[in-house]
């Protein structure tokens, strides 16, 4: 009886490990599956038709100590890697595209040069790229892991011309708001915005390139690279601007005795060029109004010194929204041995210096 209990827990135990082997087997046998169409090359020629499609086929083997997961995982990044150096490669030999611009209401072909200096090392990976997998048992018991990317020319055209939409519609919202921000004279926070505007420009100029590499000659982009371009330049002028200092418009009234005078403006923009500010005859173009109202007078000519004095009423005024920030009234000497005008004119030498240290101080915050 024993013996014969014996034996029926010997076949139990035969039967679990027959299972087990069975589940094994089982598991290898979805890993090694048989071979899917797109391994065929004919297969893949005749369903992925390169009008329509772009596509990588790589294989390699699995590393001695790697994971079969991780190295599926290399092999689809290596196999999207391809189809961004396929795009890089076609960029790269050609600095024209041919785009079709909207010309009264009807559509010129024109070349026009449009080159944005993509580097390989900054080139980002394709969008929506789909890869396949397959493993297969090589020699020495080796395992071998085919990928097969592809993805739909027009898939990537949508998607590019929505991103370039969607990156120029920010752009000039971040501009916007940074021409107000350097109306308020909040500089800094203007430069934030700017930079974040020519990164939005960059990541334009990328997807542009790719839908020119797809298709650079019949491609009918309904934006328009004119556009582009302006919003670059609008990018790089305001940063140039920032760098370059604000910019002043000089409304200025000064008089020797009874006549006018140009001699305290053209001392003052010569003042302010030195710091290199710049100024401008038009109000709405410049971030600060400098209104100085100055009339010279003789005072006496005492020991053989001629004494004129200049009295100037000055006020500085914050152009986007007439703010005034500064207001004072200023009396400057002069002295010659010649006459009163030679003193006036020293006079409003010496008022111009002391003018632009104002501006210095009050308005390059």
């Amino acid at each position: 009886m024993n013996k014969i209990i014996r034996y029926n827990e010997l076949l139990a135990a035969n039967g679990r490990i027959g299972i087990s082997i069975l589940l094994m087997l089982l598991g290898m046998q979805s890993v090694f599956a048989q071979s899917p169409d797109w391994m065929d090359e004919a297969y893949r020629r005749f369903n992925y038709q390169s009008n329509d499609y772009l596509t990588a086929f790589i294989s390699g083997e699995k590393n001695q100590d790697e994971e079969l997961s991780d190295a599926i995982v290399r092999m689809k990044e290596l196999a999207k890697e391809e189809i961004s150096a396929s795009i890089l490669t076609t960029i790269k030999s050609s600095s024209e595209l041919n785009v079709l611009s909207e010309n009264d209401g009807k559509s010129d072909s024109y070349k026009q040069s449009y080159s944005s200096n993509i580097k390989s090392s900054t080139f980002a990976k394709v969008n929506g790229v789909h890869v396949d997998t397959h493993v297969k048992k090589g020699k020495k018991r080796k395992q071998l892991i085919y990928a097969f990317a592809h993805v739909k020319k027009t898939d990537l055209i949508n998607y590019y011309l929505l991103d370039i939409r969607k990156n120029m519609s920010e752009a000039e919202a971040l501009i916007n708001t940074a021409d107000g921000l350097v109306k308020n004279m909040e500089k800094h926070k203007a430069e934030e915005k700017f930079l974040a505007a020519k990164k939005r420009s960059k990541e334009i100029d990328f997807a542009y390139e790719i839908l020119s590499a797809l298709d650079g000659n019949s491609l009918q982009l309904d934006i328009k690279i004119e556009d582009i371009n302006k919003l670059k330049a609008d990018v790089d002028k305001g940063l140039h601007a920032l760098k370059s200092g604000p910019s002043f418009c000089l409304q200025i009234r000064s008089y020797i005795f009874n006549s006018k005078t140009s001699l305290l403006e053209n001392k003052l923009k010569a003042e302010l060029a030195q710091q290199k500010y710049s100024y401008t005859k038009l109000a709405d173009k410049a971030d600060w109004l400098i209104n100085i109202t100055a009339k010279a007078r003789k005072h006496n000519n005492d020991y053989g010194a001629y004494v004129s004095y200049v009295d100037a009423e000055i006020s500085f005024e914050k152009a986007f929204n007439k703010e005034e920030v500064y207001q004072n009234t200023i009396k400057q000497k002069g002295v010659s041995l010649n006459n009163f005008v030679e003193a006036s004119e020293l006079a409003y030498e010496d008022l111009a210096k002391k003018i632009n240290a104002i501006i210095v101080e009050h308005c390059s915050k």
